[in-house]
C-alpha cells in the first residue's frame, strides 16, 4: 500500500511516496453523519451513485455552511479534491478518499488503519464498511439477507463456484426466474 495515515492533531494526515500530504480536516458532526448517512445510502443503492463525488468532496474539503433543510453543501472543487483528480492515479486516490471518508465517520483513525492494514482497495473497503454498519447498529441479521444492505454485503463477498449442473437461470432469485423464463419463450417464439 502506498499511503501512511497518521493522525496530525485534530487532522488525518494522508502521504502518499513523492506527493505533498493531504491534510484533511475535521467535518463537524453533523456533517460527518450526512456523509455517513449518503454513503450507506449509495452503497445501499437507495441513493443515485451520482451523488457519491458529494459525499467525497465533503469529506477531502470540508463544507461551506448548510441548505435551508439543514444539509451540509460541500466544498466544491475544494483543494484535496482537485489534487486527488489531477496528480494522482485511480489506485492512489482511492488509498486518499476511502481514509478521508472513514476518518469522517465514527471510527475515526481506527477506520482509516483497518481500511490501510487489510490492503486499502475492495478488500479494505469491504472489512471497514462492515465494521461501520455494525458500529451504527445496521446489522445483516436486522435488515435480513434480502434487505438492500444485505445484498451490498453478500455482493461483497467472493463468488463461489458454479457447479455443472447449475445453470444461470438456477442461480436467480424466484421473482427474476419466472421473468427470465417468460422472457426465453417469447424470443424463441419470435
Amino acid at each position: 500500500m502506498s499511503v501512511i495515515a497518521a493522525q496530525d492533531g485534530r487532522n488525518l494526515k494522508l502521504t502518499i511516496d513523492g506527493v505533498e500530504p493531504f491534510i484533511v480536516k475535521p467535518l463537524p458532526g453533523f456533517a460527518g453523519a450526512k456523509a455517513t448517512e449518503m454513503f450507506i445510502e449509495i452503497a445501499a443503492r437507495q441513493r443515485v451513485p451520482e451523488d457519491l463525488e458529494q459525499v467525497w468532496q465533503m469529506v477531502l474539503d470540508g463544507i461551506t455552511g448548510a441548505d435551508e433543510n439543514g444539509d451540509p453543501i460541500p466544498v466544491l472543487d475544494g483543494p484535496n479534491w482537485q489534487r486527488v483528480r489531477s496528480t494522482l492515479s485511480l489506485h492512489e486516490g482511492e488509498d486518499v478518499i476511502h481514509p478521508a471518508f472513514y476518518w469522517q465517520t465514527t471510527l475515526g483513525i481506527d477506520g482509516v488503519n483497518e481500511f490501510i492494514e487489510s490492503g486499502g482497495g475492495l478488500a479494505g473497503a469491504k472489512k471497514v464498511l462492515e465494521r461501520l454498519i455494525l458500529t451504527l447498529g445496521i446489522s445483516p441479521m436486522q435488515t435480513g439477507r434480502s434487505g438492500a444492505l444485505g445484498n451490498l454485503i453478500q455482493s461483497l463477498e467472493p463468488t463461489p463456484p458454479i457447479s455443472p449442473s447449475t445453470t444461470t437461470l438456477d442461480k436467480l432469485p424466484p421473482h427474476r426466474r419466472g421473468f427470465m423464463q417468460n422472457r426465453k419463450q417469447r424470443r424463441a417464439q419470435g
